[in-house]
This record gives structure tokens, sequence and C-alpha cells, in this order.
């Protein structure tokens, strides 16, 4: 299960499993670098950081940890994944492609939501808005999945 264990205001944020890697490269990294990074840091845990062909990443979070049903705010794991995410990527020039599944009966305007949820938790992490090249409801996949790149 992936339980949420928060210290005070601002403080860390960790998953079980995701290990003792805090610190967060200064300046430009390469993204390949930051995808097995990521990785390691999530291992054990179902989030996902892959890289699907050069220059782009994948990220995939299941929908159980990312929204209650019927809802499209932001729950704490997804948060401290894209907390990690932002971290990771506010010094770099890459892009972002967010989408974000509806429950089953709900339909597009949830799923539409919950990406404009996502991309604006990344904004309000420092992620400017210009880098968003989409953001997409529903694409048939049952997780939060955000994808990263160089171009």
């Amino acid at each position: 299960m992936l339980a949420l264990l928060a210290g005070c205001a601002g403080g860390p944020i960790s998953l079980p499993g995701m290990g003792d890697v805090t610190a967060v490269p200064e300046g430009p990294v390469g993204i390949e670098s930051e995808q097995r990074r990521l990785a390691r840091y999530f291992d054990g845990t179902p989030v996902v950081f892959e890289m699907e062909g050069e220059g782009r990443m994948r990220v995939e979070v299941p929908l159980r940890y990312s929204f209650e049903p019927g809802r499209w705010a932001v729950k704490p794991p997804l948060g401290a994944v894209l907390d990690k995410l932002a971290q990771s990527q506010r010094l770099q020039s890459t892009r972002f492609v967010i989408t974000a599944p509806a429950d089953k009966p709900s339909g597009r305007r949830l799923a539409e939501d919950r990406a404009a949820s996502t991309r604006d938790y990344l904004i309000a992490q420092g992620i400017a808005a210009i880098r968003f090249t989409s953001v997409a409801g529903d694409t048939g996949a049952d997780a939060v999945e955000i994808r990263v790149s160089e171009r």
C-alpha cells in the first residue's frame, strides 16, 4: 500500500520504499539520468518512471493513488510524486504532456479536470505554464501519465 508519511508543514514527504535519495541536482541534468534517479527514488512503489525513446520520460501513477472517486483534487501520494518531479525539472527546459483517466462511468469532463488539476499542481511547484504542451482527458489508461520531453 502506498501510505504517505508527512513531517511538519513543508517538511519531507516520503513513501515506503523510497530510500534516502533526497538531494535534487541543481542546474541542467540529462533527462535519462533524472529518470534513473527518480526510478530509484520510487523503487518499491507502484510509481513508474521510464524512458520512451530518446529524450522522453514517462511517469505513471495509478489512479487509486492519484484522485478520490469522482474528484479531481490531487491526493497526497500523487502530490509527493509531482513534488519530486517538479524539483527535478524546475531548472530544466523540458516540456510536459499530462493525461488523466476518469472513473469508468464519470466521463471526459472529470478526466480533463484531473489533468488540469495535475498541471496546476506542477505550476504551483514552480513549473512555468508555458512548458505544458498538452493537458488531456481520458486515454483509456488507469493511471495519471505525465510525459516529460527535452523537446
